[in-house]
């Protein structure tokens, strides 16, 4: 796999979460104390982009993706 595809999967992930993320409504923006930054880096090829998730959307947010992926 070639790093553009793998740059260009990891923008896409961050942009369907960030989607989410807009979903959830919460009071605060920006990195807070109590915010969870999501790092897509990729070990192999270095930093990729981030995502911050406020306190209040964690569960919320993991309650989406639990519906939306496959049962293994």
């Amino acid at each position: 796999m070639s790093i553009d595809v793998i740059d260009r999967s990891r923008a896409e992930l961050a942009g369907v979460l960030e989607k989410l993320l807009d979903l959830l409504p919460t009071e605060f923006r920006g990195r807070g104390p109590d915010a969870t930054v999501l790092h897509l880096d990729d070990t192999e090829y270095g930093a990729g982009p981030a995502v911050v998730v406020q306190a209040d959307q964690l569960d919320p947010l993991v309650a989406m993706l639990a519906e939306l992926l496959p049962d293994h």
